[in-house]
């Protein structure tokens, strides 16, 4: 199934433009991705096994490789600002303002001494937005995600983790991002609410023009709701295109290899028919 969503306008500047990255770690390349390009609106799957380098290339489009051993080269983007070569306070305010992060285990991810409220609130307070106005956007971005504002009163051990990760997403309407970064946002669900959640990112692109660059091991997933697809492979880009070229054109025998790894359910076979003798002797 392809998305319903317009493709994006390409007269439109992009949020987020990465040029020859290539991360290392102790000498060892593990991940390189030679040009990327999200816009508003527009959703870009990254897809693949585990250890094909994505989950990095996520890392390094928020600066969390900062600090860490790893050695970074290139160029990465978001919204007019270089994240490579910023210091931790533009970092905060790059992260916070227009990129957010929405993990794989979203209840792993929130505070569980804190409500949902208090931690929504002191998201907000960190990045100046406190009274009316944040109780104007708390409001807004739950009922953009389809949550009760009774859910603030609660600990994060007390929703499910389907309204955890739409929680985690509130929090990033709230704060009036321009791009979601997802890693891996369904994979900790069960099938109907990771429809839930795509739902959820396919409405706010519609509705708020969001750019989302999503992480996965799941291509019938993504491709519900990507309009691009990059397939990653040993940390290097080995397939990229429109779904519909991804799904259905690609020569890429690692690319066919994923598809023929989806899963499809068939009917069960009927139960042949029995001779009437032995129907009647039962």
């Amino acid at each position: 199934m392809t998305p319903t969503t317009p493709l994006p306008d390409l007269s439109v500047p992009e949020l987020v433009e990465v040029r020859d990255l290539t991360v290392w770690y102790g000498g060892r390349q593990v991940s390189s991705m030679p040009r990327l390009e999200v816009r508003p609106g527009e959703c870009v799957a990254v897809v693949g096994e585990s250890g094909s380098g994505k989950s990095t290339l996520l890392r390094a489009m928020l600066g969390l490789l900062s600090g860490t051993p790893a050695v970074t080269t290139g160029s990465v983007t978001v919204d007019g600002r270089d994240v490579l070569f910023a210091d931790e306070r533009e970092l905060r305010d790059i992260r916070g303002s227009r990129v957010a992060l929405v993990m794989q285990s979203p209840q792993g991810s929130l505070n569980p001494t804190m409500r949902l409220g208090t931690l929504i609130r002191r998201v907000l307070k960190r990045h100046g937005v406190r009274g009316a106005e944040a109780r104007e956007r708390i409001a807004g971005a739950l009922a953009s995600v389809r949550l009760p504002e009774e859910i603030l009163r609660r600990y994060p051990s007390e929703v499910s983790g389907g309204q955890a990760q739409r929680f985690a997403i509130a929090v990033a309407v709230a704060l009036e991002v321009a791009v979601i970064a997802a890693d891996e946002p369904t994979s900790a669900l069960d099938v109907t609410v990771q429809a839930e959640v795509i739902g959820v990112l396919q409405r706010l692109r519609e509705e708020r023009g969001l750019a989302v660059v999503l992480v996965s091991h799941d291509l019938a997933l993504v491709s519900t709701v990507a309009d691009r697809i990059v397939v990653m492979k040993d940390g290097e880009v080995v397939d990229e295109g429109d779904v519909e070229h991804v799904l259905h054109e690609s020569e890429s025998p690692y690319t066919r290899e994923l598809i023929d790894a989806v899963p499809v359910i068939r009917p069960a076979d009927p139960e042949p028919e029995r001779p009437v003798e032995e129907e009647a002797a039962r």
